[in-house]
This record gives C-alpha cells, structure tokens and sequence, in this order.
C-alpha cells in the first residue's frame, strides 16, 4: 500500500556527546517497515528514519520519540496529519514537545537548550508535502 502522509526525521549529531535512545510515541502511525530507532548515535553521526501512516488509517502520522543527551532527555515531535500543516517540535518535555510543536512556516528555526554546562543548538526545520522531511541538527556552543 503506497503511504501518503509520512515523515523522514534526519537528525545530525554535532553535539559533542552521545545520543541514547529511550522511547517513542505514536499519536497516529508507527516507524517503517524495516526501521528501527537507532540505539545510540554518536557525535558526529545521525539517523535517517521513516514513520508513515498505518495500513487503512485516516489519521495520518504523527508521534515522538526521545534520547538523552548526556542527561538530558531531549524530545524530537514530529508530523504529517491527513488534514492541516506538517510539523516539527524539539524540546524537553515528551508530549508537551508534541502538544506545541508547530510548522513554523517551514522556515528554518532554532532552539537552545541547557545539557549539563553547556548549552546545545538545535537547528531545525519541516517541510510540507505527502513526505514531511524533517531535520534537526545539533551543535555545541
């Protein structure tokens, strides 16, 4: 069945640390057939994975999943709803991050937050169209 409201989520890690993967959520949806969330990413690799809608649904694709970050559990919020705009929301928080992300008219945007002592910058953005490709990338400040 060909999917038509899925999400490729690429984050890049230029962080400084290793990410550790502890779960996801899914609203609507679920990971690809022949995906997995990647265990761990170490600094200076990423991940490249596929949500998409479940076989019959009408409601699209839309979910979350976290890593912690050296401590830190950081949230990655995304989707790509059969009605409305694609989105993206990074933050701390789990379903808060879902709850508020927004589609920031698929213009680049950036977060900041505090791991440990220094503070991580996340640049991100979603597009809109049937493949939400959304990417993240982290940086050490």
């Amino acid at each position: 069945m060909v999917k038509q409201h899925t999400v490729r989520l690429t984050v890049e890690n230029q962080s400084g640390f290793t990410m550790n993967f502890k779960g996801d959520w899914y609203s609507s949806g679920r990971l690809a057939d022949t995906y997995k969330w990647p265990q761990t990413i170490k600094d200076g690799r990423h991940m490249d994975i596929l949500s998409y809608e479940r076989d019959n649904s009408l409601s699209g694709c839309s979910g979350y999943t976290k890593y912690d970050i050296n401590g830190t559990i950081i949230t990655f919020a995304f989707s790509n709803p059969t009605s409305g705009k694609n989105k993206l929301g990074v933050g701390i928080g789990g379903k808060t991050v879902w709850d508020d992300m927004n589609f920031h008219d698929y213009r680049e945007f950036t977060i900041q937050i505090p791991v440990c002592s220094v503070n991580l910058r996340f640049v991100c953005k979603c597009t809109g169209s049937t493949t939400n490709h959304a990417t993240v990338t982290i940086y050490h400040m």
